[in-house]
């Protein structure tokens, strides 16, 4: 709007670009501040899921919250999930609540790690979304009734091969130690 009337690129060349940072902005941090995950023990586990090949992970904050028939359809998604040697997690800020309301279904073993409530607002708007991770980066993500499409993705995933447990490791004592 403030261009001369007589502008064109054949009259003018741009001799230079000055950058200044003025202030900083506030809207440039990640979205989710402290997504830590921790399981019975409070011990860490972020990155041990983050760094799995592909990962299924349901977010609940408030079970009361979740829409009907989430379990029929997360239990469709761990079977398939199972087949591909996929592991599937349940994110929430109620363990205890989460351990009741999956008790008695085909998906009870599923992991559960509690995590901040607001950092579960910021990843999940509607309870339950569902989210297929690949190495830590979102493949895609679904909420409510929608969540019964990531079958189909995860259906479509290859095989991953299972990583065996480390074997045991023998330490020789010495004679002096074993008495």
């Amino acid at each position: 709007s403030n261009f001369p009337a007589d502008f064109s690129t054949k009259t003018y060349t741009n001799m230079r670009r000055y950058d200044k940072l003025i202030r900083e902005g506030k809207n440039n941090q990640p979205p989710i501040k402290g997504f830590t995950l921790s399981g019975e023990t409070n011990t860490d586990s972020t990155q041990f899921v983050l760094s799995q090949p592909y990962a299924v992970l349901l977010f609940i904050e408030k079970f009361a919250d979740a829409r009907k028939g989430w379990k029929k359809k997360f239990d469709e998604i761990v079977a398939v999930a199972k087949a591909k040697n996929i592991p599937c997690f349940i994110i929430t800020a109620e363990p205890g609540i989460a351990a009741a309301e999956i008790k008695g279904t085909n998906f009870e073993s599923v992991q559960i790690f509690k995590c901040d409530y607001k950092a579960i607002q910021t990843a999940a708007r509607v309870a339950p979304t569902v989210y297929l991770i690949k190495e830590g980066t979102v493949q895609c993500k679904y909420g409510g009734v929608q969540i019964s499409k990531l079958k189909k993705i995860v259906g479509e995933i290859p095989l991953q091969k299972t990583t065996p447990p480390p074997a045991p490791v023998e330490i020789a004592v010495p004679d002096s130690l074993s008495n």
